[in-house]
């Protein structure tokens, strides 16, 4: 009997909820309160908040609102707009003061951030006078998932001018929280699990297309997986860890690109067409520090560039190399222009010109037969592993160091090899990354007598010849 009584209670509260909902939708007007809506979602987020479409709301079984045509501006100008925008609340919670949103749907926003030449945002809220404790408090919130839909960003920097844009974004986020453990930082008191796919980013003349990835954060520790995306016509992979829980931040990044067209990426760095062909990268890297200055000195990790059957435009470094014939004008060639041309070279120097390279061997083209570059970081200086390129006829290594800190070269020789992996020729590469400085070519005495027969004869010295050997890589001389 007392059960009975018990449902029966359940049943006439329920029906009394869903009576007084469907009564307060039709005898309260939320759009008749629209003026003052707006005047509290721009107090309280410190910007211009305008709604131009219906307001509408649900009040059982939990509290739904929905609002549409939604503009938020800053101090200069738009920063989004929002097709419409529902969220939940569930009940009960709040009436104990804890805010637990049950679900946020976000459709079609347009959204525009702007760094400041000041370096402030253009969402900051405007100041106000503010207690210490107010300042640390984070207030407790908790949202079980957020659906952004058909969304695009633009982010622009003022200061130095690049501009990034993302188009077609789709951001599902799913157990958000904040001020659990309470904590002063955002960043370290924020957890999540989310996924992300965004159908074009365009960024510094950089293109990408669907990108998607997985991110998980929880107490200062931001885990990226399962990152993939499309890159200079091939496919990249990949996954970031960033770790501000403790002091410095931490970065670690892993991924790898393969099949991507050579061509594509160095036409960023100069409209000189100078390669082509497919060229797959592996890095591996770790770095800490409070800015990208003190995170540079800490790079630690492994870099790998290799290709095959790349295609050299307008120049050739066999034809070159057959035009010295004597040791007295191999003096005059500058074989570490050849390494500075290359993928890796032509990166370093941000698109570094080489007229007299181009000069030298007028017309046709070239062929690099195999390609690799494996490079080892210690505290920000990469230092050569296996660097080398064989040509239809010839083999060139290298070795020595770039300081990426410091923006050097550090020892590095550039050496035209024979079969048995030894130096006939050789030249230093010094000065900045940006403005390389050539010594002149040696010619190694044991190789004086064989110089003619080394180039463009497949590298094989006299009989006899005792040499040491410069590179033991993976790199074959050419048969």
């Amino acid at each position: 009997m007392k059960k009975n009584k018990l449902v029966f209670t359940v049943f006439v509260v329920v029906v009394l909820l869903m009576l007084t909902s469907l009564g307060l939708y039709f005898l309260v007007d939320l759009n008749s309160h629209k003026p003052s809506i707006e005047s509290a979602l721009s107090n309280a987020l410190g910007l211009h908040v305008r709604i131009k479409g219906n307001i509408g709301f649900v009040l059982f079984p939990d509290l739904h609102i929905s609002m549409g045509d939604i503009n938020i501006s800053g101090r200069e100008s738009e920063i989004a707009s929002l097709e419409k925008i529902a969220f939940g609340l569930k009940i009960i919670p709040l009436l104990k003061g804890r805010v637990i949103v049950d679900e946020i749907t976000i459709r079609k926003p347009e959204i525009s951030l702007v760094r400041l030449k000041n370096g402030e945002f253009n969402v900051t809220q405007k100041t106000t006078q503010t207690t210490e404790q107010e300042e640390n408090h984070i207030p407790p919130l908790a949202v079980n998932t957020i659906f952004l839909s058909d969304g695009d960003i633009l982010y622009t920097d003022q200061k130095s001018g690049k501009v990034t844009e993302w188009n077609g974004v789709k951001i599902t986020v799913k157990d958000l929280s904040t001020g659990a453990t309470g904590k002063k930082e955002m960043t370290k008191d924020i957890s999540f699990n989310g996924s992300v796919y965004s159908k074009h980013l365009k960024s510094h003349s950089v293109d990408l297309s669907d990108l998607t990835f997985q991110i998980h954060a929880k107490e200062g520790l931001y885990n990226i997986r399962e990152l993939s995306s499309k890159i200079f016509s091939g496919k990249g992979k990949g996954e970031v860890t960033f770790d501000v829980s403790g002091k410095p931040p931490s970065l670690n990044i892993q991924s790898a690109l393969s099949q991507f067209r050579l061509e594509e990426f160095l036409h960023l760095l100069s409209e000189k067409e100078t390669m082509a062909g497919e060229v797959n990268l592996s890095l591996n890297v770790s770095m800490q520090g409070k800015g990208m200055d003190e995170m540079k000195k800490t790079m630690q990790g492994h870099i790998s560039l290799r290709g095959e059957n790349l295609v050299l435009k307008n120049y050739d470094i066999d034809r070159i190399l057959n035009t010295y014939k004597d040791t007295q004008s191999i003096g005059a060639l500058d074989i570490g222009a050849f390494f500075l041309a290359g993928p890796v070279g032509t990166a370093v120097t941000k698109g570094y010109h080489y007229e007299e390279l181009f000069r030298q061997t007028g017309r046709g083209e070239g062929m690099m037969k195999k390609f690799v570059s494996d490079w080892n970081i210690e505290n920000g200086v990469a230092i050569a592993e296996d660097v080398a390129i064989a040509t239809r006829r010839n083999r060139l290594a290298v070795k020595g160091r770039l300081d990426l800190v410091k923006e050097k070269y550090e020892d590095v020789i550039v050496a035209l090899i024979n079969e048995r992996g030894c130096a006939a020729l050789t030249q230093k590469i010094y000065g900045s990354l940006n403005n390389p400085q050539f010594q002149k070519t040696t010619v190694l005495q044991s190789a004086v007598g064989s110089v003619l027969s080394l180039i463009g004869k497949g590298g094989k010295f006299l009989p006899g010849a005792q040499c040491e050997a410069f590179y033991t890589g993976s790199v074959d001389h050419p048969k």
